[in-house]
């Protein structure tokens, strides 16, 4: 009995660190077009999961200018922060500031809206 619980202890432990270890080294990237920001190459940005909802989902596409809004809803995507005005955009904005570690909570309605990484690429095209 000895040796089984120490074996289930060895395996949840095994399997808790490799769960752990997965989510912290999930590769996050934003899903707008032209935007090049990840956690690698952008350590300091937060990324919001695009909803799953079906009917959100595809206004966060369309506002982002994306197409491909049928996209599985289990597949997770993330935009990065800099499409929002996060003292404008967030219901729990002075928490946030306060305490960086919260989650992050978009008011009702709202859709990522600046797109200055769709304008330099623009103006490097020209």
């Amino acid at each position: 009995m000895h040796i089984c619980n120490n074996f289930e202890d060895i395996v949840n432990s095994f399997f808790t660190s490799l769960l752990l270890k997965r989510m912290l080294n999930k590769k996050k990237y934003c899903f707008v077009p032209l935007c090049s920001n990840t956690r690698v190459n952008s350590p300091n940005i937060e990324f919001i999961t695009v909803p799953r909802n079906l009917k959100l989902r595809k206004k966060w596409f369309k506002a982002a200018g994306r197409s491909d809004y049928q996209s599985p809803p289990f597949y997770c995507m993330y935009c990065c922060s800099e499409h929002f005005d996060f003292k404008e955009d967030l219901d729990n904005y002075l928490r946030h500031s306060l305490m960086k570690d919260c989650r992050l909570v978009l008011k009702s309605g709202v859709l990522p809206h600046k797109f200055d990484c769709q304008k330099r690429s623009a103006d490097n095209q020209v």
